[in-house]
């Protein structure tokens, strides 16, 4: 599907600069998205509207002691 290959680009470069801006490697930390694909009206329909809330900010997988509060 070609909406889901655009939703992972989307996705993979918000995630990634807001990983950069945190000043973080990309292993350490990473984002989190909740993607809805709505489908209505008939199935010939090629105007698949999709929808993707992703938060502000990112979470550091593991923490070293000293770091962060840890």
């Amino acid at each position: 599907m070609p909406a889901l290959t655009a939703l992972s680009i989307v996705y993979r470069t918000i995630a990634g600069f807001q990983v950069r801006k945190a000043g973080l490697p990309r292993r350490a930390a990473g984002s989190g998205a909740v993607t809805l694909i709505q489908r209505f009206g008939s199935a010939l329909n090629p105007n698949v509207p999709c929808h993707m809330l992703l938060p502000d900010g990112v979470c550091v997988h593991r923490l070293k002691p000293g770091i962060y509060g840890g």
